[in-house]
């Protein structure tokens, strides 16, 4: 059996990012391949975590999930002292400051009414293109069915019939 590699208690706040969106967090003990931490609702075991605290940005696994703790390995090799030391934000903006640094997208996402409205107006597009596609197709077929008619009479029939025109 393995050794289990030394812990140090700790007692820091940081931040969480799960797959249901950013939650507060509090590292109870920090080893140089994971932490054990508390929150109000766990993730899943085997989610995958990205955990912030200061400006250190960490992403774990989640190994095993109890009550309101769980344990997370991390992906790479932790520095303990960097993080322990690292100082507690004072301003209670920064998690507003975490999630909007995260935020990618340049103006936020269209509301349902403009969704609907795409929608709507990609059915009628594909109608349009469907009816101009049958469109084409009967022309086609039109035109085909007009030279077959037309070749039916023998030859000296058509030739005769145009003689007999003034």
């Amino acid at each position: 059996m393995k050794t289990r590699e030394p812990r140090q208690k700790v007692l820091i706040r940081a931040r969480l990012r799960g797959p249901d969106g950013w939650h507060d967090a509090c590292i109870l003990n920090i080893s140089s391949r994971g932490m054990l931490l508390q929150v109000a609702e766990p993730p899943a075991r085997g989610s995958y975590l990205e955990i912030r605290r200061g400006s250190h940005v960490m992403m774990a696994r989640v190994v095993w999930a109890g009550g309101h703790r769980l344990g997370v390995r991390m992906q790479d090799l932790l520095c303990i002292d960097a993080i322990v030391g690292e100082p507690d934000s004072a301003n209670p903006d920064a998690a507003v400051r975490i999630e909007s640094c995260i935020e990618r997208r340049a103006t936020p996402r269209a509301s349902a009414d403009a969704h609907e409205q795409s929608r709507w107006r990609a059915h009628a597009y594909q109608f349009v293109w469907l009816v101009m596609i049958a469109a084409s197709a009967a022309m086609l077929a039109s035109a085909r069915s007009n030279r077959r008619s037309r070749s039916r009479w023998p030859r000296y029939a058509r030739r005769s019939h145009r003689a007999s025109c003034p």
